[in-house]
């Protein structure tokens, strides 16, 4: 039976108490088995989270700053980003002289939020409206899958909800066709008093279930203050 306030592994504990006690500069995580975790009695998903319930941390990223810590956390889904990657070259390439991708990802940060991103830069051979564009990418595997047409029939299959503007893009174009457009994932729609809380997570092949809905979980919990404010 699992304990009713499971406490995080001693590694954790010790890391955070040397950084806050400046000793160390960043903590540098690797991908744990959930599995594992869980069987040990932890309601965590991973690292990162036990990592910002120790600081207090009320925002979860993959990777987490604060004023006191940084965490880097190393990934094993290499393969995921650059299949992303690959697929917005290929619906690029039919449409520009030239596509290019950075060979390192980035640190995109927004507000307390904050996420890497692998930038993919490409001159089009005739003008394109931004949300055209966004129409040849949508939808990005983050939300669509890859493959794209085996994995958006599964979806269709198996996920028993309308996802509506859920996964969509999101953004804005001005009268000369630029503009930004952006996925909608953690979201809310509001109608009157009512809310519709949004949230997924990346399901590849050896996902645990119960570990991913956890990891959901906390996505929602940290829309809530927005609400009750």
């Amino acid at each position: 039976m699992r304990p009713e306030s499971p406490k995080p592994s001693a590694s954790p504990v010790r890391a955070v108490a040397l950084a806050l006690n400046k000793e160390v500069d960043a903590i540098c995580t690797a991908p744990v088995n959930k599995a594992a975790l869980h069987a040990g009695g932890h309601r965590y998903p991973g690292h990162t989270e036990i990592l910002a319930h120790l600081t207090g941390t009320p925002e979860v990223s993959m990777m987490l700053c604060t004023p006191v810590l940084r965490v880097i956390h190393c990934t094993t889904h290499v393969g995921l980003i650059d299949a992303i990657a690959r697929r917005i070259e290929r619906a690029l390439a039919p449409r520009s002289v030239w596509v290019e991708t950075e060979p390192e990802p980035a640190l995109v940060k927004v507000a307390n939020i904050q996420h890497l991103a692998t930038p993919v830069h490409a001159q089009l051979s005739e003008p394109l409206s931004a949300i055209e564009l966004a129409g040849l990418l949508h939808p990005t595997p983050a939300v669509g899958g890859e493959p794209r047409d085996v994995a958006l029939r599964a979806i269709a299959e198996l996920e028993l909800m309308d996802r509506g503007w859920y996964a969509g893009p999101v953004g804005w174009m001005d009268a000369a066709e630029d503009g930004e457009f952006c996925v909608a994932l953690r979201s809310a729609l509001l109608r009157d008093r009512i809310a519709h809380l949004y949230a997924g997570a990346g399901i590849v092949g050896d996902s645990d279930p119960e570990a991913e809905l956890a990891e959901t979980e906390l996505k929602l919990e940290a829309m809530l203050p927005l609400l009750a404010g």
